[in-house]
C-alpha cells in the first residue's frame, strides 16, 4: 500500500506522519517499522544511494541489512580513496539490488513501514531522480507487505511517476485541511 496525505502548509501532515509512526511501532513483532520519517526535503535523499542511507538509517534492521550495510562501507572507503567513477557505479547497482532483495525478504516476513515527508520536491514537472525511480518503478511493485506513506503538498499526484506505479500497488490519497 502507499498512502499520500496531502494538503496545504501547517495542516498537520508531518504531525499525523508522527503519530502513525507511532502507532506502528506498537507491533514489533509484526511490523518492521522506520524508526523515524525521510524527508524528502534533502538533496541527498534524490539520489537512490542517498536515499538508501536514509532508510537503512532508520530501519533495525535484525540482520537484514548485514551486506547492505557492507556495500555502503565500501562505498564510503572507495570515495575517499578516489576510485574510478566505473567501481563506483558498480558498486552503487550492487547496493541497489542488495538493498531491494533485503527489503523484498524483510516484507516477506514482516511488514514493513516507510514513511517519508515533503514529497512534493518529488513533484516538480519534468524533475527526474534517480531515488524517485528506483523507489516508484523498481522497488515498490515487488514489495509484497509494505505500507509506505508519503506527506506533501498537493503537488506530490500530480507527478506520472508517482500516480502510476507499475504492477498491483495500491495507493490512497487523504486530504488534509486546516480546522
Amino acid at each position: 500500500y502507499v498512502v499520500y496525505l496531502v494538503g496545504d502548509g501547517g495542516t498537520g501532515k508531518t504531525r499525523m506522519l508522527k503519530k502513525l509512526l507511532s502507532l506502528a511501532k506498537e507491533y514489533p513483532k509484526t511490523h518492521l517499522v522506520c524508526q523515524s520519517f525521510i524527508d524528502l526535503y534533502h538533496f541527498e535523499n534524490h539520489y537512490t544511494e542517498g536515499l538508501i542511507r536514509a532508510i537503512v538509517s532508520t530501519l533495525d534492521g535484525n540482520g537484514y541489512l548485514i551486506e547492505t550495510n557492507r556495500i555502503l562501507d565500501q562505498l564510503s572507503d572507495e570515495r575517499k580513496h578516489f576510485t574510478s567513477k566505473d567501481t563506483i557505479r558498480e558498486l552503487v547497482a550492487n547496493l541497489t539490488e542488495e538493498f531491494t532483495q533485503a527489503l523484498i525478504r524483510i516484507s516477506q516476513e514482516k511488514k514493513l513501514v516507510l514513511m517519508f515527508d515533503t514529497g512534493e520536491k518529488w513533484a516538480i514537472p519534468n524533475y527526474k531522480s534517480s531515488a524517485k525511480e528506483w523507489l516508484f518503478n523498481h522497488l515498490l511493485p515487488q514489495l509484497c507487505n509494505a505500507l509506505i506513506v508519503f506527506a506533501g503538498r498537493k503537488e506530490i499526484r500530480a507527478d506520472q511517476t508517482i500516480n502510476n506505479i507499475p504492477g498491483n500497488v495500491i495507493s490512497q490519497e487523504f486530504k488534509l485541511e486546516p480546522f
